[in-house]
């Protein structure tokens, strides 16, 4: 079989919106949005609960055993360990 390349179907982002907005609205721009909504509201509430989780521990173990110096790390390591 032979593939077939179809050409793009915007010339840019900002003609897909004007396009879109042409055809289907402002219905159309948000157009499976909702999906979006369930994927991510979990996933980020999931992300900051680790996230400030592990930041308060870092927090607390090297309020302990390190000076104010390592202690402006904290965020940095609890955003990688997130």
């Amino acid at each position: 079989g032979s593939s077939s390349v179809r050409p793009p179907q915007f010339r840019g982002p900002i003609d897909a919106a004007q396009t879109i907005m042409k055809s289907h609205g402002i219905r159309g721009i948000y157009r499976g949005y909702g999906c979006t909504l369930v994927r991510e509201v979990p996933a980020f509430g999931a992300y900051f609960a680790v996230y400030d989780a592990v930041k308060d521990r870092a927090t607390k173990y090297f309020d302990d055993n390190s000076s104010s110096k390592q202690q402006q790390y904290n965020p940095w390591l609890a955003s990688a360990f997130a």
